[in-house]
């Protein structure tokens, strides 16, 4: 009888974890869903894919940078917002230059407006961005550090990427990777 009261109790509170996992009680959060995330920018079209090209100054703390998204345009629009801090854009197309972008930057809501010519239909589309942006002396985007070796000053590039910030200078994982293979540092102090 002893034994009996272990497996029962055992089999009781299977059938309760059963009962509230088929009841929802004990279900997981529910999965990501794009439409309800909370985010300043209008939800109509939604990046799938970034490749980006990065070319740091280290004399003039500039970095100039080429951007290739492609898009997902959820319900025909003639204009995408993006984040956009401290940037300068030189031009902005979608589809092979198929049309070229009108810019409006807002820096209080820190975001930049493409407005195109015509509608971008629903669908597969390829955005092409040219900007410039500072790179900090703080720890916010991209921002450089200067410090002593036994050999003088030295500096280094790094990141610390908030949301909003990843729209302005969209430095991904690989930017490690990029700027050691693509840095072409000139000028006195810059290694």
């Amino acid at each position: 009888m002893a034994s009996a009261v272990p497996d029962l109790a055992a089999m009781l509170a299977a059938t309760i974890m059963l009962v509230l996992s088929l009841s929802g009680i004990a279900g997981a959060e529910p999965g990501y869903s794009f439409d309800t995330t909370p985010g300043k920018l209008p939800k109509a079209v939604i990046p799938l894919h970034y490749a980006i090209e990065l070319t740091p100054d280290l004399t003039s703390l500039r970095l100039a940078g080429v951007e290739i998204v492609d898009v997902e345009v959820r319900e025909p629009t003639a204009r995408l917002v993006l984040n956009a801090v401290e940037m300068t854009f030189a031009a902005a197309s979608i589809d092979d230059d198929a049309q070229r972008a009108d810019i409006a930057l807002d820096a209080a809501a820190e975001t930049a407006t493409l407005t195109f010519p015509k509608l971008l239909a629903a669908g597969s589309h390829r955005l092409r961005i040219g900007f410039t942006a500072r790179i900090n002396a703080f720890g916010r985007g991209l921002f450089y550090v200067d410090y002593p070796t036994d050999n003088g000053m030295r500096r280094m590039l790094s990141s610390k990427l908030e949301p909003a910030l990843i729209g302005a200078v969209l430095v991904l994982a690989a930017i490690a990777v990029a700027l050691t293979r693509k840095v072409k540092a000139s000028g006195p102090g810059a290694h």
